[in-house]
Formats: C-alpha cells, sequence, structure tokens
C-alpha cells in the first residue's frame, strides 16, 4: 500500500474532493428515480453508526460506507474506482470497509 505523508494541504484538498464527489453524487440522487432506495439505504446505515458511535472503529466504516453508498447510487464505476482508489490512498481507516 501507498503511503502518503499528511500534510494540512493534503488533508483540505482530500475535504475538497470529497465534498465535490458528494455534492455531484447528491444532485444526481435528487433527480434520479432511485432516491427513495438511496434513502432507505442512508437511513439504515446511520441507524448502524448511532449503534456503533461508542466503538471509534466501527463508527468509522458505517461512516465510509455511508459515503461510499453516495457515489456508489451514481452507477458510475469510473467515479466509484476514483472515489475508493483515492479513500484508500488516502485514509486509513478505508481499509477497513474495502479492505
Amino acid at each position: 500500500m501507498k503511503v502518503r505523508e499528511l500534510t494540512i494541504q493534503s488533508v483540505m484538498e482530500l475535504f475538497q474532493f470529497r465534498a465535490m464527489m458528494e455534492s455531484y453524487a447528491l444532485s444526481y440522487a435528487f433527480e434520479s428515480k432511485t432516491k427513495r432506495i438511496l434513502a432507505g439505504k442512508l437511513d439504515m446505515i446511520v441507524n448502524e453508526m448511532e449503534q456503533s458511535r461508542h466503538d471509534p472503529l466501527e463508527f468509522i466504516k458505517f461512516d465510509i460506507k455511508y459515503h461510499t453508498t453516495i457515489i456508489e447510487n451514481l452507477s458510475n464505476s469510473l467515479l466509484l474506482k476514483i472515489w475508493k482508489d483515492n479513500c484508500d490512498e488516502n485514509d486509513e481507516s478505508c481499509n477497513i470497509f474495502y479492505g
């Protein structure tokens, strides 16, 4: 696994990337016919997050699952690969979910 030094700049870039991807994915979701399905999936994940709030690793796992589910809803394999590659490279906790 490639490990990159985290700097304030790299963390800011990661948050900008995630915000851009999720904004696009959510705008698509609100226009799609599957918005109720996505809402149901996200609701289930939020419930899992609430149940795991006292276990930081479990909570992070469900947080990553929540954000990834939004991107998966696009059904765009290229964007999903970029999302997962970026997550794997920059966020060790992503390995809990993908790994």
